[in-house]
Order: structure tokens, then sequence, then C-alpha cells
């Protein structure tokens, strides 16, 4: 079976052309790329990102990236809030654990934000905030 090198292209060209179609806007694309970056997510707007939603507390580590704009971003854990700053992180304690922006960004802000479970209790006490402690 031989390939047709013009066939290649075109099929290149219209897949290209129906993933930039699905992302119209720049926020659509950023939300494409987060997708493909485990423990990574972009907020716009008024998004929420659910980072754990279990029956049992889970500890999180969330850190907000310096990204387009001066945003701050508020997690939300059970029934508390704390706020995290630009570049810096915060371990939370939780069954339900969510990420929003503290305020409504602008059409060109974005909050680029990290998480991952920490799987031991080795956080400093200062760090780490859970629902039990307030």
């Amino acid at each position: 079976m031989r390939i047709n090198p013009a066939a290649i292209a075109a099929l290149v060209v219209l897949s290209t052309g129906a993933t930039l179609a699905c992302a119209d806007t720049a926020s659509e694309t950023d939300k494409l790329k987060a997708a493909v970056t485990p423990g990574e997510f972009v907020l716009t707007g008024t998004d929420v990102k659910t980072i754990n939603d279990s029956s049992s507390p889970r500890q999180y580590r969330v850190c907000l990236k310096k990204e387009e704009g001066e945003a701050d971003m508020k997690i939300s854990y059970d029934d508390n809030q704390t706020r995290v700053k630009l570049g810096d992180c915060k371990t939370v304690v939780g069954k339900k654990i969510e990420a929003t922006p503290t305020s409504s960004l602008g059409s060109n802000e974005r909050i680029v934000g990290t998480y991952h479970h920490v799987k031991s209790k080795t956080a400093s006490a200062d760090d780490t905030e859970s629902s039990s402690s307030r």
C-alpha cells in the first residue's frame, strides 16, 4: 500500500482546523492546554476548579503561578476558605476542595494554578489548614 503525501498533508490540515474550531477563544485554548498537564488548571472569569470531592478528607498542596493580571485565588475546603497570593502555596485538608478567583477576572486575566495530593502529613503547621483546625 502506497501512502499519498498529499493525503497526509490534507489530513493534518483538517485535524488542526478541527482543533482550532473547538478552541475559538483564548480561554478555551487555555483550558485545552491545561487539560494535558496533570495537576495544572487555568481559571478565567468566575471559573471554579474542583480539586477534591470525596467522602473522606484528603490533603492537597495548591499553588498560584504568576500569570496575566494580579488576581489572587481563593481555596474553599469544606466550610472554610483561605486566600493564595501570586507565587504562594497552601496545603489544605478537606472532603471538598475548590479553587476560584477572589474576584471576577477581566478578559485579559487568568489564573494558572497547580495542585497535588499530599500523601504524608509532613507539611509545616503554619502552612497546613484543615477544617478540623478551625
